[in-house]
């Protein structure tokens, strides 16, 4: 292993191949996205082993440590799919006994309109034969349902104009709700996680939480300028440090018996990012490595 790790490797979440990316042979296309198709994960890692090595160099796993988050890990081999009421507001709908709906009926209620006019909403229900609640509409979703759930995002962080709500919208939520089932289903019970005023202030409460919290540390290595960091040597760092190339393209920390980290890898080149050719790995040399 011929690059240097640095012990604030643990920190690093994304490897990108700055601009200054140069091809010891042809040039990259114009479009990077050029000629790629689905493969499942095991026939990805195959065409790795086949183009580069599979096993560092060295054994430097030691430099990642071990990692114990403070909370536990959530089991996703489930049966349940059911809202999160520490992010989500929801306004369970218990139906009449004997009751059932049709999965895709009962969707088609709250439509675009209805999103419009009061927010987007998540669809929950409990499957008539397994009695499991899961997602209204899925692959493999349920026909019919005895009982429905509807949930709205306290934040969306990731939604630059969203206003977090305020009481009486939360009211107005929940009266449009017992409005539609009344009508369709007919007399329900409704309760919800939180009172329309309780759901306004945690709302409030959490508004600023991506601000303070959600940052992004990145680190950069900058080659000596007579000797820049060839792809082959990066790639054998990644593994030295234990991390595994597969599913999505990136590299994964599978620390065991806790989470997983998941360290993605981006190719930039002169002109534009692209993904992390495999196939252009050996011809590609880099300036500095963020």
């Amino acid at each position: 292993m011929n690059l240097p790790i640095p012990s604030v490797a643990i920190v690093c979440l994304t490897i990108a191949f700055s601009a200054g990316c140069n091809s010891e042979s042809q040039t990259m296309p114009e479009d990077p996205f050029d000629n790629l198709y689905l493969s499942t994960n095991s026939e990805s890692q195959a065409r790795a082993d086949r183009l580069l090595p599979s096993e560092g160099s060295e054994d430097a796993s030691h430099v990642l440590g071990e990692w114990k988050p403070d909370s536990v890990a959530e089991d996703y081999d489930r049966e349940e799919y059911l809202p999160d009421t520490s992010v989500e507001w929801v306004i369970d709908i218990e139906f009449p006994a004997a009751k059932t709906a049709i999965a895709k009926e009962l969707s088609a209620l709250f439509d675009e309109s209805f999103r419009d006019q009061l927010g987007p909403c998540s669809l929950y229900g409990k499957d008539a034969k397994s009695g499991f609640w899961t997602f209204l509409i899925s692959a493999d979703g349920p026909e019919s349902v005895t009982g429905l759930k509807v949930s709205y995002d306290y934040n969306r962080t990731w939604d630059s104009e969203f206003v977090p709500a305020t009481a009486s919208e939360y009211q107005a939520r929940l009266d449009a709700v017992e409005e539609v089932v009344a009508k369709h289903i007919g007399d329900c019970n409704s309760t919800t996680s939180k009172s329309p005023s309780q759901a306004a202030q945690h709302a409030q409460s959490l508004s600023g939480l991506s601000d303070k919290y959600d940052q992004t540390v990145a680190i950069c290595l900058v080659a000596d300028q007579t000797k820049p960091f060839r792809g082959t040597e990066i790639w054998d760092v990644m593994l030295c440090l234990g991390l595994r190339w597969g599913d999505m393209d990136c590299f994964h920390w599978n620390n065991v018996g806790e989470r997983e980290m998941t360290i993605s890898s981006v190719l930039k080149h002169r002109r534009r990012p692209g993904t992390f050719c495999l196939s252009r790995l050996r011809l590609v040399s880099c300036k500095q490595v963020t």
